[in-house]
């Protein structure tokens, strides 16, 4: 403002001698003051011939309208000072010029006047910058709307996804149901039905899994086709949603998109991210060949660390172990060569990789490269702890764990009890602070070192960690029963098998009897979620406490409609040696 300000000054004084002048119209006199006035910037300090003309330009046209000039109102003001930050490298020489004028008064008068007008620009800066401000905000606000907006119809869309389900598999139950009751009725069309069951929440399950990522990253999408296909699918239109996405359109907008040049690479991220969003529209209807055709669809296109490793955890989840465990490599491979010039960014990625491909290699029986991962990982983790501990401390303790779940796979209990120690311990600390948050992984960890030690035959220290976890657990009800009551009841199972193990057969039976009464209640409210660990809870009851023979009737019956899941099938064969035993 000070640079401006001389500037100002300069110009109204070397131009005020104008005035009487440009009053008697004498072209002559003004031309000898133009010259005057450049003589004396040339003087003082030199300029070049290109300034000097602009000085020039602006001096004879001041005199020509030297009432419009200095008129804020107008605008012309603005005129004003552009032309004198043309000559910026004069700011010197106009003060030497300054100095050499002797009307000491005018001067003086001329400063208040600017400083008048500098106030106002001042005001007009600061109203400007307001202005800015508040449209950033708003822009802000706008998407923050959006998003919010988004998120709520994906919860409605949940909701009516989950309501279709349970209303197609509550009519195929009653249909069971009233055929059971028939004298003669068809073995083959229970079975069928029951089939059809398990397909439809299979269905479910994959539906909402689906749903969960596309919320993740659709949130707030301000590409056009993208969009409208979005807003399709929040309508629960998948097929109409896939029309709009309609191969030609894609292709044909994929092949402008090479042509493009480097600059574009921000359009190439979106119409990736459209193709991805594609895929899972496809994983939902289980048309997983289409899925994971878009999916490398949009690796062609960018094959970002981001989405190769959305793909790879995709793939991983379908069971394509070694095509999944590609595309980590690749993606790690990248974020390796990033972490190089930005650690602080890229390490994490890194560590996070890391720990999703020895998941993957510890399900392949790879234990040596899964231990190898899971090392590296913790060691990343442990360094980014040290500088940003509320961030990072919990994925030490979740890697921590996962070591440890290897190590007592591989029967190496002292290396798995020192690892389950020290994620214990980092989750209490968390726990003090957010209590809601970190204390069921402290219940989990006490769970797991209970496993342990069990394990170990060492019964007193596992007593002690399941009713620990038992508590917390039973806290966490009294707020949400709905979320932890299947974790009690499964406790009190670990510590009914707990104190069997040390004919504590009182103690047992004490928990075993509270952890099946949950399960019955769970089963009412929700039977396809909870019945297979009531069944569970019966057949245990047979097994360990001489209960009646009817629990494994009642057992089998409710096994048989779940023939054909694992965990049921297992059960089952339990079963069927009691019956021939």
């Amino acid at each position: 403002m000070f640079e401006a300000y001389i500037i100002n000054i300069v110009a109204s004084i070397s131009l005020g001698e104008f005035k009487k002048l440009i009053n008697k119209d004498a072209r002559s006199e003004i031309n000898e003051v133009v010259s005057k006035v450049i003589k004396s910037l040339i003087k003082n300090k030199g300029i070049r011939e290109k300034e000097e003309k602009k000085v020039k330009e602006f001096l004879i046209n001041y005199s020509e309208n030297p009432d419009g000039f200095g008129d804020v109102e107008k605008g012309e003001y603005g005129k004003f000072l552009k032309k004198f930050y043309e000559i910026l490298p004069c700011y010197q020489m106009a003060s030497n010029f300054i100095s050499e004028q002797n009307d000491q008064k005018r001067f003086e008068i001329l400063k208040e006047k600017f400083e008048i007008l500098e106030e106002k620009f001042e005001i007009l800066e600061e109203k400007t910058e307001q202005k800015y401000h508040t449209e950033i905000t708003d822009q802000k606000a706008f998407n923050f709307i959006s998003e919010q907006n988004n998120q709520k119809r994906f919860e409605i869309l949940k909701e009516k996804i989950e309501q279709k389900y349970d209303t197609k598999v509550t009519n195929l139950e009653n249909t069971i149901s009233n055929l059971n009751e028939l004298r003669d009725y068809d073995k083959n069309k229970i079975g069928a039905l029951a089939n059809k069951i398990e397909q439809l929440e299979k269905e479910k399950k994959n539906h909402l899994e689906q749903l969960d990522s596309i919320r993740k990253s659709n949130l707030n999408i301000d590409e056009k086709l993208h969009k409208e296909a979005l807003e399709l699918f929040l309508q629960d239109k998948i097929d109409q949603s896939l029309e709009k996405l309609e191969e030609k359109i894609l292709i044909e907008e994929e092949e402008r998109n090479r042509n493009r040049n480097k600059e574009l690479q921000e359009e190439s991220k979106k119409l990736a991210k459209r193709r991805i969003f594609k895929a899972r529209l496809y994983a939902i209807k289980f048309n997983f060949k289409k899925a994971i055709f878009n999916f490398e669809k949009a690796i062609k296109i960018d094959s970002s660390p981001e989405n190769l490793f959305e793909f790879a955890k995709f793939l991983q989840e379908l069971n394509y172990l070694d095509l999944s465990k590609s595309s980590y490599e690749e993606a790690l491979k990248i974020y390796r060569e990033r972490a190089k010039e930005n650690p602080r960014t890229y390490l994490a990625d890194v560590a996070a990789t890391l720990n999703n491909l020895a998941n993957l290699q510890k399900a392949k029986n790879e234990f040596p490269q899964a231990l190898e991962k899971y090392e590296e990982a913790l060691k990343i983790y442990r360094e980014l702890a040290k500088e940003n501990p509320r961030t990072y401390l919990a994925d030490v303790a979740a890697t921590l764990n996962n070591l440890a779940n290897l190590q007592k796979a591989k029967n190496e209990f002292p290396q798995a009890l020192e690892k389950y120690e020290e994620a214990l311990k980092i989750y209490r600390e968390r726990a003090k602070e957010n209590s809601r948050t970190y204390l069921p992984y402290v219940a989990t960890t006490l769970n797991n070192l209970a496993l342990l030690q069990k394990a170990k035959n060492e019964f007193p220290q596992a007593l002690e960690k399941y009713e620990e976890a038992l508590k917390i657990y039973r806290e966490r009800a009294k707020e949400n029963s709905r979320t932890y009551l299947p974790y009690v009841a499964t406790t009190l199972n670990n510590l009914a098998v707990l104190h069997s193990a040390k004919n504590e057969f009182p103690q047992a039976l004490e928990k075993h009897e509270e952890a099946l009464k949950i399960r019955r209640e769970l089963a009412k409210e929700n039977p396809r979620t909870y019945e297979i660990n009531y069944a569970r809870s019966l057949l245990m009851g047979v097994c360990f406490f001489n209960k009646d023979h009817n629990d494994l009737i009642r057992s089998k019956e409710i096994l048989l409609k779940y023939k054909g899941i694992p965990a049921a099938d297992d059960l089952l064969e339990i079963i069927d040696e009691i019956e021939k035993g």
